[in-house]
Protein backbone atom coordinates (compact mmCIF):
# COMPACT_ATOMS: atom_id res chain seq x y z
CA UNK A 1 0.00 0.00 0.00
CA UNK A 2 1.09 3.19 -0.89
CA UNK A 3 1.33 6.82 0.52
CA UNK A 4 -1.09 7.79 -1.80
CA UNK A 5 -3.32 4.92 -0.50
CA UNK A 6 -2.82 5.89 2.88
CA UNK A 7 -3.89 9.49 2.26
CA UNK A 8 -7.55 8.30 0.15
CA UNK A 9 -8.53 5.45 3.10
CA UNK A 10 -7.86 8.62 5.29
CA UNK A 11 -10.04 11.38 3.29
CA UNK A 12 -12.47 8.46 3.22
CA UNK A 13 -12.91 7.89 6.33
CA UNK A 14 -12.90 11.48 7.34
CA UNK A 15 -13.07 13.74 4.53
CA UNK A 16 -12.19 17.42 4.38
CA UNK A 17 -11.69 17.12 8.27
CA UNK A 18 -7.68 14.94 7.29
CA UNK A 19 -5.70 18.13 8.29
CA UNK A 20 -2.11 16.40 8.05
CA UNK A 21 -0.33 13.05 7.96
CA UNK A 22 3.22 12.72 7.89
CA UNK A 23 6.02 9.84 8.28
CA UNK A 24 8.66 11.31 10.50
CA UNK A 25 12.13 9.41 11.18
CA UNK A 26 15.04 10.38 13.31
CA UNK A 27 16.83 13.40 10.78
CA UNK A 28 13.41 13.93 8.25
CA UNK A 29 9.46 13.75 7.55
CA UNK A 30 7.95 12.81 4.64
CA UNK A 31 4.75 15.15 4.53
CA UNK A 32 1.67 12.98 2.55
CA UNK A 33 -0.95 15.35 3.37
CA UNK A 34 -1.22 18.59 4.27
CA UNK A 35 -4.75 20.18 3.91
CA UNK A 36 -4.84 23.46 1.11
CA UNK A 37 -6.67 25.59 3.76
CA UNK A 38 -3.95 25.40 5.98
CA UNK A 39 -0.49 25.22 4.11
CA UNK A 40 -0.06 28.37 4.55
CA UNK A 41 0.09 27.94 8.30
CA UNK A 42 2.82 25.54 8.70
CA UNK A 43 6.25 26.42 6.96
CA UNK A 44 9.17 23.92 6.43
CA UNK A 45 10.77 25.06 9.85
CA UNK A 46 7.15 24.41 11.44
CA UNK A 47 7.28 20.75 10.17
CA UNK A 48 10.98 20.13 11.08
CA UNK A 49 10.09 21.23 14.70
CA UNK A 50 6.81 19.02 14.64
CA UNK A 51 9.22 16.08 13.38
CA UNK A 52 11.24 16.96 16.40
CA UNK A 53 8.35 17.15 19.09
CA UNK A 54 6.30 14.13 18.01
CA UNK A 55 9.61 12.00 18.65
CA UNK A 56 10.41 13.71 22.04
CA UNK A 57 6.67 13.14 23.12
CA UNK A 58 7.47 9.41 21.93
CA UNK A 59 10.41 8.88 24.05
CA UNK A 60 10.56 6.82 26.51
CA UNK A 61 6.85 5.86 25.61
CA UNK A 62 7.76 2.06 24.34
CA UNK A 63 8.07 1.33 28.20
CA UNK A 64 4.37 2.02 29.30
CA UNK A 65 3.31 -1.36 28.33
CA UNK A 66 5.93 -2.75 30.33
CA UNK A 67 4.49 -1.04 33.48
CA UNK A 68 0.99 -1.38 33.16
CA UNK A 69 1.12 -4.83 31.83
CA UNK A 70 -1.02 -4.06 29.24
CA UNK A 71 1.13 -4.71 26.13
CA UNK A 72 2.88 -2.65 23.16
CA UNK A 73 2.22 0.61 22.93
CA UNK A 74 0.56 1.44 19.49
CA UNK A 75 -0.26 4.96 18.93
CA UNK A 76 -0.53 8.34 21.18
CA UNK A 77 -3.44 10.38 21.03
CA UNK A 78 -3.20 14.40 21.29
CA UNK A 79 -6.32 16.26 21.86
CA UNK A 80 -6.63 19.63 21.16
CA UNK A 81 -8.88 22.74 20.94
CA UNK A 82 -8.53 23.02 16.86
CA UNK A 83 -7.67 18.90 16.30
CA UNK A 84 -7.05 15.16 17.44
CA UNK A 85 -3.50 14.39 16.50
CA UNK A 86 -2.56 10.50 16.69
CA UNK A 87 0.84 9.90 16.42
CA UNK A 88 2.00 6.01 15.87
CA UNK A 89 5.78 5.25 17.18
CA UNK A 90 7.38 2.78 14.94
CA UNK A 91 10.74 3.04 16.71
CA UNK A 92 12.51 5.19 19.56
CA UNK A 93 12.24 7.88 16.40
CA UNK A 94 10.31 6.71 13.57
CA UNK A 95 6.75 6.64 12.90
CA UNK A 96 3.65 8.13 11.75
CA UNK A 97 1.44 11.01 12.31
CA UNK A 98 -1.95 11.97 11.44
CA UNK A 99 -4.34 15.48 12.41
CA UNK A 100 -8.10 15.29 12.03
CA UNK A 101 -10.32 18.53 12.56
CA UNK A 102 -12.45 17.73 16.20
CA UNK A 103 -15.76 17.32 13.69
CA UNK A 104 -14.21 13.94 13.12
CA UNK A 105 -14.28 12.70 16.18
CA UNK A 106 -16.39 9.95 15.48
CA UNK A 107 -14.49 8.60 12.63
CA UNK A 108 -11.54 8.47 14.78
CA UNK A 109 -10.93 4.86 15.28
CA UNK A 110 -11.45 4.51 11.58
CA UNK A 111 -8.55 6.95 11.33
CA UNK A 112 -6.60 4.39 13.86
CA UNK A 113 -7.64 1.43 12.03
CA UNK A 114 -6.90 2.62 8.78
CA UNK A 115 -3.54 3.77 9.05
CA UNK A 116 -2.33 1.17 11.50
CA UNK A 117 -3.40 -1.37 8.33
CA UNK A 118 -1.08 0.95 6.58
CA UNK A 119 1.91 0.88 8.76
CA UNK A 120 0.95 -3.16 9.17
CA UNK A 121 1.62 -3.98 5.50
Amino acid sequence: MSEFDLVEELRDSVGDELRMALVYGETEYENLYLRDDIRDEYTEADLEGLRREIIVFGLGKERIGDVTHVGELRHIIYDTEGALSIQFPLGEYEGVFVSIGNEAQSELFDVIEATRAWIDV
